[in-house]
């Protein structure tokens, strides 16, 4: 628990708790995942496949009326127990519908 504590306060924005679909676009390869939390810059993305570190990609998230389409950096995997979990993305230059959609999420 202390060691999720010292992690949330490195963050600059507080992530939200999500479960978003998302298909995530690299070169030839799409992946599939779920986003499982969120921020102004950056989300934790679920997926049993994983992108190099440092790659940029692009990420669809369907939504009601509208498809976001974000500009991502993979900036880290995340284990549990050792397992691969998901991978942790920062936001590359958010648009406004992004800013949007984050601050009515709430």
């Amino acid at each position: 628990m202390e060691k999720l504590k010292q992690v949330e306060e490195k963050r600059a924005f507080p992530r939200m708790p999500t479960d978003l679909f998302a298909k995530i676009y690299n070169d030839m390869q799409v992946i599939r995942g779920t986003v499982t939390n969120i921020s102004r810059s950056g989300m934790c993305i679920k997926s049993n496949e994983r992108l190099p570190i440092n790659s940029d990609s692009e990420i669809f998230i369907p939504l009601m009326q509208d498809i976001l389409d974000i500009n991502i950096k993979v900036v880290r995997f995340i284990t549990t127990d050792g397992i691969y979990y998901g991978m942790g993305v920062e936001v590359l230059n958010p648009s406004k519908n992004y800013f949007d959609f984050i601050d009515n999420f709430k």
